[in-house]
């Protein structure tokens, strides 16, 4: 005759190793990645050579409303001061002071700097701005600087909108500036041009091909 308590044994053998089973299926191992991320620098600073038109030369520029261009015997305007300065302390000139001298209406300048990729990252020359208001390439912008509701300059901006520059690459920016006829005598008038660079793959202006 079959015990009772033997027939429990296997019974019991059996929920042991279904235990230990378990058991043994939850053991589990953990791997770690470090990972780090070494981040790039998007810089833009201003650079020379610094040429206003009037320069060094012993003439002066006028011009029209067509932007037509001549340049006379006269030598009573200018030159143009192009001072570059450092605003935020980082060692790179990020700010462009231009100083128009002794000018009268349709007086001319075109003053020229260079723009210079001092980073690691491409940049692309998103947008210009004059006094906070966007411009296109070889938009005329009107400016009233006096606030009595007379245009006293007007500033047409060169093709540099759209331009890649990768590491150590420069480019030449000028723009035309022409003192209009409501212009006040024995006056300061000043304007802010910013130039707003995007790192490459962000800007508008960016294209890509997908792989074959």
């Amino acid at each position: 005759m079959i015990n009772k308590k033997m027939m429990a044994m296997p019974i019991l053998l059996v929920m042991v190793l279904s235990i230990v089973g378990i058991s043994y299926g939850l053991w589990s191992e953990t791997l770690f990645l470090n990972g780090t991320v070494g981040t790039g620098e998007l810089d833009i600073e201003i650079k020379g050579p610094f040429k206003p038109l009037d320069g060094p030369s012993t003439l002066d520029w006028n011009g029209n409303c067509t932007w037509d261009t001549w340049q006379t015997d006269k030598d009573v305007g200018g030159p143009t001061v192009m001072t570059p300065y450092d605003s935020d302390g980082d060692g790179d000139y990020d700010k462009l002071n231009i100083t128009l001298v002794n000018v009268y209406p349709y007086y001319l300048e075109d003053p020229s700097f260079w723009v210079h990729n001092d980073g690691t990252i491409p940049f692309i020359i998103e947008m210009v701005k004059i006094n906070g208001v966007p411009v296109k390439i070889g938009e005329t912008v009107f400016l009233d600087l006096t606030g009595d509701g007379k245009d006293d300059i007007k500033i047409m901006w060169g093709n540099s909108i759209g331009w890649q520059g990768h590491p150590c690459q420069s480019h030449e920016i000028s723009f035309l500036i022409l003192v209009l006829q409501d212009a006040p005598e024995n006056a300061c008038l000043s304007f802010i041009v910013e130039i707003v660079a995007y790192q490459y793959n962000e800007s508008s202006f960016f294209t890509t091909t997908s792989p074959a």
